[in-house]
């Protein structure tokens, strides 16, 4: 089965930001939808360039109680800008096959994936879309 043939039955559409949107912006985009855990960060030209879920949200507004080395901390007390605090995106063709969608999620533990065709965003694949539609052998 093919990304294309169930991304969005559950989800409507990605929850999308730009790079240079505050935080309380970013916040504000995510708890929309309660269903929401990503929000896909683009560029100017609306190209994926991050991911941004809601414990690193959780992070920046606790940051002052994250327990580790002050390097990996300083991001989330500095952060300004969803920029500051986006991971590396990790994303979905529509042709691509439900299980390699599965084996990105498993790898890489992530709930909500973006389907990206020519470099934009066209939609969201959800964790739940993802379990309903795996073959188990």
């Amino acid at each position: 089965m093919k990304v294309k043939d169930v991304f969005q039955t559950i989800t409507k559409g990605p929850d999308i930001v730009r790079e240079s949107d505050s935080i309380q912006d970013v916040i504000q985009q995510v708890s929309k939808d309660l269903r929401t855990r990503s929000v896909f960060v683009v560029n100017q030209e609306e190209e994926l360039v991050g991911i941004i879920n809601v414990r690193d949200l959780l992070r920046v507004a606790g940051a002052k109680y994250l327990q580790r080395h002050t390097l990996t901390v300083i991001p989330y007390l500095t952060a300004q800008r969803a920029a500051d605090i986006m991971q590396t995106p990790f994303s979905v063709s529509p042709k691509d096959e439900i299980d390699d969608a599965l084996r990105l999620a498993v790898t890489h533990d992530l709930k909500d994936i973006p389907v990206v065709e020519e470099g934009k965003i066209i939609g969201e694949l959800n964790c739940f879309e993802i379990l309903l539609n795996v073959k188990f052998e």
